[in-house]
């Protein structure tokens, strides 16, 4: 694990000094590595999450041949979408570890046909956190908070509903005025997110979560009660979703 994140952490690193710190191209960290900017716990990952607005050309080629020691495990180019997945795997005693980075350009695809748009303000919102990785302070640019709870939700896997009880037992929820005008701006199917939130509610209520949650984030801090508290608010933001799908 210590191997991985100081190898992530150099990858960044190169991330950002190649991107001018994270503005030419613009390029926002998402992913389990943007959650550090927001919750004082470490959920360690294999890959590493960016993305980026389509400019005029694509940006996909320029950012491979800043990794010409890496692998392209996968290369999609279309006019309102890119994505590039790159891959190395270190040598750690008799295994190898796999890492990778994936950059999507212009939209974020889930595995359910999901898609949120990177639009202007997703660029413009987003801000500059200096986070941990490794042993080294990186300093990243992530999106808006909205923005991120958004990108959490669509996607809802897992790793992300346990992502989400920590924001919103830390952070709270944005204002739900606010969070439906943004998902009908960025999501494409904006009703998708009532389906969302029911399995994301159903997860959380789960007896097993709070065991789960603690094990991701190697900490005893959570407890039932807070687990309540979280749970109290994901129903009201579920009953703002309803009312934004309907």
């Amino acid at each position: 694990m210590a191997l991985r994140e100081e190898r992530i952490g150099e990858l960044v690193e190169r991330v950002r000094q190649k991107s001018k710190g994270f503005r030419k191209p613009p390029i926002i960290v998402i992913g389990g590595y943007a959650l550090r900017a927001y919750v004082p716990f470490l959920r360690y990952s294999r890959d590493c999450d960016f993305a980026l607005p389509m400019g005029k050309e694509s940006a996909i080629e320029s950012i491979a041949g800043w990794f010409r020691d890496l692998s392209q495990e996968a290369k999609e180019k279309q006019e309102t979408h890119g994505y590039l997945r790159l891959v190395q795997l270190l040598p750690a005693g008799r295994r190898r570890i796999k890492i990778s980075l994936d950059f999507m350009e212009g939209e974020i695809r889930g595995r359910a046909g999901e898609t949120l748009m990177l639009d202007e303000r997703f660029v413009r919102d987003s801000q500059h956190s200096a986070i941990q990785i490794g042993g080294t302070s990186i300093k990243i640019r992530v999106p808006s908070y909205q923005d991120y709870l958004l990108l959490k939700l669509l996607s809802a896997r897992p790793s992300d509903v346990r992502d989400i009880a920590a924001m919103v037992w830390k952070r709270g929820l944005p204002k739900t005025a606010d969070f439906r005008k943004r998902a009908n701006e960025i999501v494409t199917e904006p009703d998708q997110l009532g389906g969302k939130m029911k399995l994301l509610i159903a997860d959380v209520s789960d007896p097993r979560f709070l065991d789960s949650w603690r094990g991701t984030f190697i900490t005893e801090e959570f407890t039932e009660k807070d687990k309540g508290k979280v749970l109290k608010e994901l129903r009201r933001l579920r009953r703002a979703i309803a009312h934004l799908a309907g």
